[in-house]
This record gives C-alpha cells, structure tokens and sequence, in this order.
C-alpha cells in the first residue's frame, strides 16, 4: 500500500481527499447559499463575518411600529441565510421581536443589534413623543367619543366622529385593539375587517363607523385608535390618542358566515407598449405555452377573478419546514428580452403563517440566468404581508445601495383574498445601473427599484420561477396553509 501511495503526486491525494469530504456531506440537509446548515451555529463561528441591520424607517412615533432586517455576509462577501437574534439597548424606549419588528414605547434613541453567534450589526431608531402626548399646533385631532356600536359573535362595530389631520384634510387612523385592557405599544393594528389599518378617514365632523372582525366569540376586548397624515412607517404625523372602550362579543350559535367576495380586478393594464405575449395560462388545465415541471395541484375557487373555477395550488402542510419550496414550476423565456410585464392574482390561505424571517416568496425572475429579483410578501407569523420587491446578488445600484435591495411598500396582502400583482422589470445595458423592477398590486404603484446593473454585459431575462419559498430557514408550519394563483400574462420585448 505504502508503495502504491508513493507513486501518487500529492496532488492527487490532496484532491481525492476534498471530494471524498464533499460526497460525506451531501447526504445531509443543506440550506442558505454556501450549502450548510443554517442552524450550525459552530460552524457559522468561522463563516459569518458581516451582520449589516437596517431600519426601513430609523424615525418612529410613539406606539408606532417599523421593520429591522439583517444582512449576513461570508468571507467571500456572499449573502448567508441565517436566523438571527435580536436585541435593543434601551426597550424602555424601543422594543425589537424575534422577527425583527420594532415598536416605539417612549421619547429616546435605542441602538438595535442582529447577533449571529459572536458577530452582531446595529442599526439606531429614534422615537418622537407625537403619539400619546398633547398634539402641537398643526399635528392631526384627537378624537374623544370613539365608541360601541353594535357586537357580533366574532366582530365588534365601533364609531366616532373624524377629525383634521392637522392639514385642512380629514386624517386617516391606526386602529388597535387588544383582549380585556389594552397597552398601545403592545397592541394589534387591526387587519380584518373595515377597520383594518389605515382606515382612511372622509369628511371631517361627519361619524366613520368601521367594523373589527376576527373576533372569537365570548371574549371582552378594548379598542384605541390615533389620527394621522401621511404614511405609516414612512412619514406620518400622529396626533393623540383616543379614549379606551371595551365590548365583549357574543356567544356563537351558527358558524361564521363565508368570507366576504374579493375586490373586482382593477381597470387598466401597466403593460408597456410594444410588448409580445410570451404566456397566458389561466391555470385551469395544465400549462403550456413551455411551461415546465408542473407539479402542483389545480383546485376548484369559485370566487377566481380572472379564470375561474380552477387555479394553482401550492401546499405547506403542517411541519413543513422554512428554506423550501413545495414545488417549482418554471416558464422558460427565450433570452431575448430586456423589458418583462408579468400580470398574475394571488391569494393567501386565511390562515397564512408568516416565515419568521418575514420572507414568504411568490415566483422569482432571472436575468441571465442568475436569480436576482425575488416577488414576495413580508412579515412574520400573524403579521399583516406586505408587498415586496427583493433584490439579491445583484452587481451594483439600486437605491437601496449595494448588492441587496429590499423594498418593501405600505401595500397589504390580506389573508383569504385575491389581490392583482403586475411587476414590469427592465434589465441594464452593459454595465450601466439602468435597470429597474417596479410592481403595482391592485392597480396602486407598491414598489419601485431603480438605478440597477443586474449583472455586466446587460443579460436578458431566461427564466419566470414559479417557486414559492417560505422562508430562510429555522421555521416551521404550524397548520396546513395554502397559496393560490390565478391566471399568469406574461409578455417581453
């Protein structure tokens, strides 16, 4: 053997070696981008080198609330996908979850740190005393007579009488509410019903009557809203809050009556001009048009808006684990085009469990082969989904900087209802930052991201991935849930 063994080069050895490595591990679950366990946390001593936070809105009102996301990079300056933990310098001031969301409690700064075994990245919010404090001049009414108007077993009706937002125009209000007393900071901006935040307010002086629902029945609650101008997590002026009231709901005898039907598709197309139709599957049979490695099954919704009654289903039954997709299925394009228009309805399951990484993708575009645009909903758990535009491994631009962009708009997808998705993503020039990937969700602009070089050499689009990943990993679902789409146009030039 010895004699066999000098006759090799070292070199040899040394090769044999290393492939005899990478075959051991290949049998084991592999996650994130360098191919390991993402919840190694030994072996992410030596990996993790960066931890990079960033705060969506570094300025936050007083029981308002923003999102912090952690950027983890290797050694080679290649984007990881980690679970992070979170941590704030001062929680009487702001507090952080294990998902990232940040909420101002009191007047102050706090620095917000992402820890990943010992390499950690923060980020400083600051938190205005507007909310909950007496209102300047200028600074939206307050409303004193929120009130009660009617209970149901599983939804509570409530009325006041609208205010100025502090501009001469009727203000918008964050509604929250909370079981037996209520903490604002603590509390849930409503998401069911037409309470549901941002109720827009419409003539000052006049009573806004709205409704909570997802209630459960029997149970007392106390609601509390504050009046506001402009954009929540972005730029909104608060004014205070309003008194606290308390109903109980009613005992159920019947169960809850069907969801309400989804909004009609909006008018209009934002299609470019001179563009080809490449695709347009209705989903109702399986697909052609060269769509391959259809896996997923085709289900009966009535209430379809494009193409119904059969659409495309994607499972997530329950354990099944974050980092995966339950099934891809992909529309080849031919390679020849710069300027891409996808135009789909998506729908998620009522009961839809947010990845706690806030990352719950819908279908992916690659330019050059290369997945850089990812089309997704974010937030965690219960959380209400906001619609989302993620950029990775991109060569330069965008105006979030750098090669990850996230942007994520004040646009919700409500649970349980179709909502239209239109996305027109144009690729760069050479290597000029020209490009650009701007969505519309429900006919109203949601995300725009521009000033981007996707890749050198101005690549064109090859690929529309149907691979709805939920997650970057450590989660896993807690009950079966679905995601639902309905009729995909696709078209290039």
């Amino acid at each position: 053997m010895s004699t066999i063994m000098n006759r090799i080069p070292l070199r040899e050895v040394r090769l044999a070696l290393a492939m005899m490595f990478i075959w051991s591990c290949a049998g084991d679950k592999l996650t994130g981008v360098n191919n390991f366990d993402t919840g190694d946390l030994a072996a992410d001593g030596a990996r993790v080198v960066s931890v990079t936070v960033s705060i969506l809105s570094p300025t936050i009102a007083v029981g308002d609330t923003t999102r912090a996301t952690a950027t983890l990079r290797d050694y080679q300056d290649q984007l990881l996908t980690r679970t992070v933990t979170w941590s704030s310098s001062n929680p009487a001031v702001a507090t952080v979850s294990t998902t990232g969301l940040v909420t101002g409690i009191a007047e102050g700064t706090a620095v917000i740190t992402a820890t990943r075994n010992y390499k950690s990245g923060s980020a400083t919010v600051t938190v205005t005393s507007s909310v909950g404090g007496s209102t300047a001049p200028g600074s939206p009414g307050t409303v004193t007579d929120l009130k009660v108007a009617s209970t149901d077993s599983t939804a509570i009706t409530l009325s006041f009488t609208q205010v100025n937002d502090g501009a001469g125009q009727p203000a918008s209000y964050d509604v929250r509410y909370g079981p037996s007393s209520i903490s604002w900071g603590s509390a849930s901006s409503v998401t069911s019903g037409s309470c549901t935040t941002p109720v827009h307010g419409s003539a000052i002086g006049s009573t806004l009557t709205c409704t909570v629902g997802g209630l459960t029945p029997s149970t007392t609650y106390q609601f509390q809203l504050v009046a506001f101008r402009g954009t929540m997590n972005v730029n909104a002026t608060y004014g205070g809050l309003s008194n606290t009231v308390s109903a109980t709901t009613n005992t159920s005898s019947q169960p809850p009556p069907p969801p309400p039907p989804p909004p009609p598709p909006p008018s209009g197309s934002h299609e470019p001009t001179g563009m080809t139709m490449i695709s347009n599957q209705s989903f109702s049979s399986l697909p052609s048009n060269g769509w391959t490695g259809f896996a997923n099954p085709m289900v009966t919704d009535a209430t379809a808006p494009k193409s119904p009654d059969k659409v495309i289903e994607f499972d997530y039954p329950t354990g099944f684990v974050s980092g995966w997709a339950p099934a891809q299925t992909d529309l080849p394009l031919s390679g020849t085009q710069r300027t891409l228009y996808v135009d789909m309805w998506v729908k998620f399951s009522p009961n839809w469990q947010g990845e706690r990484t806030t990352m719950n993708k819908i279908y992916h575009l690659l330019p050059g082969n290369v997945n850089h645009v990812v089309i997704c909903a974010s937030g965690a758990g219960s959380d209400p989904l906001y619609a989302e535009v993620y950029l990775q491994g991109i060569a330069a631009g965008g105006n979030a900087g750098g090669t990850t962009g996230v942007y994520t708009s004040t646009i919700q997808y409500k649970r349980g209802q179709w909502h239209h998705v239109e996305v027109v993503a144009v690729s760069n020039t050479g290597s000029n930052r020209d490009g650009s990937v701007t969505m519309w969700v429900d006919g109203v602009l949601a995300s725009s991201a521009t000033g981007i070089e996707f890749e050198a050499g101005g690549p064109t689009w090859t690929y529309l991935q149907l691979s709805p990943t939920w997650g970057g990993g450590g989660d896993r679902v807690t009950n079966d849930m679905w995601l639902r789409l309905d009729h995909m146009y696709v078209s290039g030039k």
